[in-house]
Parts: C-alpha cells; sequence; structure tokens
C-alpha cells in the first residue's frame, strides 16, 4: 500500500524508552540533594567553643547596633541593682531580654550582667548551676556609669580682671665704689614703685666695704626717702681685715614705712682710711607689694638700665649688669656714658699702666681707653658685638688709680647714663587671664663658701618666664653659679669674666630649674687657679628669684548631675589656685562658663558588660 505523508511544516522530538529512564534519574537526583541541603540540621548539645562563639558574636552585634549603650544608658541612669528596682531598670532588662532571645540558640541558657548586677538571666533550658560547660564573654563600654545620667554638666571659671596681685621686686645697687683716704664715696639709687602699689614689707640689705678696723667706722650716712636710717641697721655679719684696717659688713634695715608707690630713693655716703670704700654684691631692696601693672618686658623689648649716681674723692669705679633672656632674637646694645668732673691724668699710662678712662664688657681687657677726657666727658658705643644671652658685665674706671695718683676733686658717673638693650622675645603677649608674679627664697644658713641652696618650684608657677640668683657676699674674688635638678646634672649658670667683676644680679636659664620639682643652686667664690678662696664668705641672704605667667582659670572639671554642682566646683578649684598664688578671690572679677554634656562616648566610663552562655 502506498502511503503518502503530508509535509505540514511542523517540528518535533521524538523520546526513546531509554532517554526518558536517564530523565527520570537526573530529575530525582536533584530533587535529593536540593532536600538534603535545605534541611535544617540542629544538634541538641553544642562544644565550648561554639557556646563561646556564641557569647562573642551575641555582644559583638549588640554593640554594634547600638543595644548595648541603651541598656547601659538605662541600668546606670537608673542606679539598679535588680530588674525591678524601678523604670530605668525594667527598661534595660526588657531590651536585653528580646535582643538575646534573637540571637541565642534555645537549647542553652544564658545571663548578662552590668558591673556585676544581673540584668537579664535565662533558664528555661538549663539552669547555670546544673550546667556541665559554660562560656563567659565580656565587652567594655563608655558613656556611662552606674548612679550617674549619661548627660550632665561641666563647668570651668576665669578671671576678667586681676586688682591687688601681689608680688615681689628685687632692686639692686651697682657694685660701685672709690675715695680713699678718709675721703667720701657717695651711691645714690633710684628706682619706683607703680603708683597703686600698696606696700607690703620693704627690706634694704646693706652690704659693703668701709670704715677702720681700729676706729669707730666711717659710716657717714643711709638716707631711705630722706629719712636717716645709718643707726637703724641690724649687722648680722662683719668681716675684718688687717692689711687695709677695714671692715666688710651686712646688715638689714626694715624699710617697709618709709617706702612709697612712685619714686624713692636712697643715699649712701662711707669712707676708709686706707682704702677706697665701696659696696660689695649684695645691697639691695626687697619689696613685697600689691599692684595691678606688670613689671617685666615681652615681645619686642626696649629696655634702658640707667646708671646709679656714683661720685668718689678722687676716683669711681662701677660694676654694671645687663641681661639677654633665653631664645631672644635682634639683639643690640649700647653704652651711653657721661662722667662729672673727671681729670685728664698726664702720662698715667706709662706710670700706672691704665688710662683716666676705661671700659670692659665680659672680659678683663678693655674695649675701650681715653687717655684724655674732658671734663665732662659723653661716649657712645655699640656693644652688640659684646653681648651674649645671659648675664653681661661692664666694668667702668674713671680716674681709678688707687691710693697713688689723685686729683682735687670729685669724680662722677652720672645717673643719665644707661645701657640701651633691644631684643624680641618669644612670647609677644600675655596669654588670656594671664599676670607675672615673683618669687624671692633667701639661702639661708651660716656663710660659707660654697653656698648651696635647696629648694621647689610650686606647680602653679608655669610657665617660668625668667630666674635670677641676687648674691650677698663680704669679701670676692671671683664668682660663679651653678644650678641643675634631679634629673639634670650639675652645670654652669654664670661665671665672672674676671677677678672682683661679681655684680649682685646674675641671670640664671630658667631651663636649669624644674617646675614641681626639688631644685639646686650654688655660689661659689675662688681665684684664677680656680681654687676654692675659703676666705670670701657667701652670705645666707643671697637668693634665688624666679618670675612665672601665672593663668588665673581653671578647665572645664568633672562632670554633675546638676549645672549648680558643676558651677560650685569650678569657683571652689579657682579659688584654690588663686589661694596657691598669693592671690584673694575677693581681688578677682569672675568669669564662668557652664556647658550640658551628652553623647560623649568618654563621659563616663568604661563599663563592663559580661554575657554567660551554658548548656
Amino acid at each position: 500500500m502506498e502511503i503518502k505523508i503530508q509535509d505540514t511544516n511542523r517540528k518535533g522530538f521524538v523520546f526513546t524508552l531509554d532517554a526518558v529512564i536517564g530523565l527520570v534519574i537526573v530529575i530525582g537526583a536533584f530533587v535529593f540533594a536540593t532536600a538534603l541541603l535545605t534541611t535544617k540540621s540542629e544538634s541538641p548539645f553544642l562544644n565550648y567553643e561554639q557556646l563561646h562563639y556564641n557569647a562573642q558574636d551575641s555582644l559583638e552585634v549588640m554593640s554594634k547596633i547600638g543595644t548595648l549603650d541603651d541598656i547601659g544608658a538605662y541600668w546606670a541612669a537608673g542606679n539598679c541593682t535588680t530588674p525591678q528596682d524601678n523604670p530605668d531598670c525594667v527598661n534595660a532588662t526588657n531590651i536585653a531580654q528580646s535582643s538575646l532571645n534573637k540571637l541565642m540558640p534555645s537549647n542553652v541558657g544564658y545571663r548578662i550582667s552590668f558591673e556585676n548586677d544581673t540584668i537579664y538571666e535565662n533558664n528555661n533550658y538549663l539552669n547555670s548551676e546544673n550546667a556541665s560547660q559554660l562560656s563567659i564573654a565580656n565587652r567594655v563600654a563608655s558613656g556611662f556609669s552606674k548612679g550617674r545620667k549619661k548627660t550632665g554638666y561641666v563647668a570651668r571659671a576665669f578671671a576678667t580682671k586681676i586688682q591687688n596681685r601681689t608680688t615681689t621686686r628685687v632692686y639692686p645697687f651697682h657694685v660701685s665704689g672709690a675715695g680713699w683716704r678718709a675721703k667720701e664715696f657717695e651711691i645714690q639709687k633710684n628706682f619706683s614703685l607703680p603708683n597703686d602699689t600698696v606696700i607690703k614689707s620693704a627690706t634694704l640689705y646693706v652690704s659693703l666695704r668701709y670704715g677702720s678696723k681700729t676706729s669707730s667706722p666711717e659710716f657717714k650716712e643711709l638716707k631711705i626717702n630722706g629719712n636717716q636710717k645709718k643707726d637703724d641697721i641690724d649687722w648680722i655679719y662683719t668681716q675684718r681685715e688687717d692689711i687695709y684696717d677695714s671692715t666688710a659688713a651686712f646688715g638689714i634695715v626694715n624699710a617697709t614705712s618709709i617706702m612709697q608707690a612712685g619714686l624713692n630713693a636712697v643715699t649712701l655716703r662711707i669712707g676708709a682710711p686706707h682704702n677706697n670704700s665701696h659696696l660689695h654684691p649684695g645691697m639691695f631692696m626687697v619689696v613685697t607689694f600689691t599692684s595691678n601693672q606688670s613689671l617685666i618686658e615681652i615681645g619686642e623689648v626696649r629696655h634702658k638700665e640707667y646708671f646709679d649716681y656714683i661720685k668718689g674723692d678722687n676716683g669711681v669705679w662701677a660694676i654694671i649688669p645687663y641681661f639677654v633672656p633665653k631664645n631672644a632674637t635682634s639683639i643690640t646694645a649700647s653704652l651711653h656714658l657721661e662722667g662729672g668732673s673727671i681729670e685728664n691724668t698726664a702720662n698715667e699710662n706709662q706710670t700706672y699702666n691704665h688710662t683716666d678712662v676705661e671700659i670692659r664688657v665680659n672680659s678683663d681687657n678693655p674695649i675701650f681707653q681715653d687717655a684724655a677726657p674732658s671734663a665732662d666727658p659723653v661716649y657712645n658705643l655699640d656693644l652688640t658685638n659684646y653681648t651674649q644671652i645671659g648675664t653681661n658685665v661692664i666694668v667702668i674706671t674713671m680716674n681709678a688709680f688707687g691710693d697713688i695718683a689723685w686729683g682735687d676733686r670729685d669724680t662722677i658717673i652720672k645717673p643719665t647714663s644707661y645701657i640701651a638693650v633691644n631684643y624680641t622675645t618669644p612670647i609677644k603677649k600675655f596669654g588670656f587671664g594671664q599676670i607675672d608674679i615673683t618669687r624671692v627664697i633667701e639661702f639661708g644658713g651660716a656663710p660659707s663658701n660654697p653656698k648651696q641652696i635647696t629648694f621647689n618650684i610650686p606647680p602653679e608657677a608655669e610657665p617660668l618666664f625668667e630666674t635670677f640668683v641676687n648674691i650677698a657676699q663680704a669679701f670676692v674674688t671671683m664668682d660663679n653659679i651653678t644650678a641643675w635638678y634631679p634629673e639634670k646634672p650639675e652645670s654652669l649658670a654664670w661665671k665672672a669674666p674676671s677677678v672682683k667683676a661679681v655684680p649682685t644680679r646674675v641671670y640664671v636659664d630658667p631651663d636649669k630649674y624644674k617646675i614641681n620639682s626639688t631644685n639646686y643652686a650654688k655660689i661659689t667664690d675662688f681665684n684664677k687657679s680656680g681654687d676654692i678662696v675659703t676666705i670670701d664668705k657667701i652670705i645666707g641672704k643671697s637668693n634665688v628669684e624666679y618670675t612665672f605667667l601665672a593663668s588665673i582659670n581653671v578647665p572645664y572639671g568633672e562632670v554633675f548631675d546638676i549645672r549648680q554642682d558643676a558651677l560650685d566646683d569650678a569657683i571652689e578649684r579657682l579659688e584654690d589656685r588663686a589661694e596657691a598664688l598669693g592671690i584673694d578671690l575677693s581681688n578677682l572679677e569672675i568669669s564662668n562658663e557652664t556647658v550640658s554634656v551628652g553623647g560623649i562616648p568618654t563621659l563616663w566610663g568604661p563599663s563592663r558588660f559580661t554575657l554567660e552562655v551554658w548548656q
């Protein structure tokens, strides 16, 4: 039979029995595998490592999403001990329960604690006392502390105006002298105190060589603001010597009642029968007073150190120090010297190996000489190239030829003479609420050589601005000063440039001392060979003087729940600081600032969360 197949242009698949069987096997395998992969199998027991990971991971998640912070804030604010103490405690417990029930397996027990207080415990599966294994995880969090609110108040206080701060200043006389064969030597010291000064105490220390070993001392006059005080001196140390039949003496005069605001003047007239009478290091006025005015120079400093009025019959000499502080820049220095009644001595250089006028700076060699001076000479010298950081010493002699060649008239160094020192300090201006305060500490003890002081600089004396040693001494050869503290070895602070060139006042680098520490300073008198001169005694009225820039303010303090408590704390801290600085709070105009703080991670804490998991 002929069969005709009609072409309908259709496509199709033809399955054989083998293909169908194979497809069934593949589908069955896929279904089995899928079922195997998606079936959850929970073992009734976890090993210790699994327990530990559960505890650690749960705390990590709660920390990341902020749950621990919420729990801690409620628990701390409520000052909770148990979950039922108050609503804050209940809230903390509910948050802990809700979070941990979602994170922990159902076949474990667990407990979360805050600083040893249980916040929430789940014993549904097993009590912890019956557990065979226990894992403990800890997490530290900050921003809260038990019994404290998460927010609080901090306060600071500061002085906007300071009145009548107490300070101490030392006003040294320039070591100087002349006037032989009982002729007169005279010196007048003028110095000013601020116009608003109220004197608390004033003491004049007198250090000089005068008089005779065998006769009454030729002490003619000591006037303070016109008041004769020569008979009121308390001579605490005298040292006689035979060669020139004279006396080195050191005494004290109470000048509190006769000092005054504004200009003060001290006049001294003395003589000696066989030597020139003169001042030794250690003649200075120490005044403690209250004032609103600053007495230090900072920034672009233009300082003039005026000379004392010095007169000798005949001849004069003077030792004048000037100072350049550490880290000063743009330093220049000059001398303006005016003489009076100077005699032109013929052939003095050939006869005495000196000229009528000689000037030395930090050296035994003159930087200037005038063999033919006029009667009233005026000299202007640039000292910049001779000037160094620290103490600089100028030695001036006019007609000073000893007891050999004398004129017939007075020789004068006029008080219109001065040293001009210009420099720039690193500190350009006072900080807010900052004032300068000076303290003076005596060496104390019996005269000796060397002479050492041990003293403390309190923590409130920060930063140190400048420090000095004021030397009080009988006979003098050459001095040096060393300074140190326990962590730093003894080191040289200053050394006299030549024999006798020892001023009263010597600058010491403040870095040689340490704040809030024991400190040491030592004065030693020696000869050119470096040997100590035992008869040259340093007197215990020598002192260390330091000036610091005090800030009358206190920073933000502790956090308090109540604003007034924070403010009271700030005022109390300010009062403590003012008292340490010698300032009465009644002399301060005080401002304060109180700030509400919160949401600061470091405000409180840190505190510890503990999560225990057992099975």
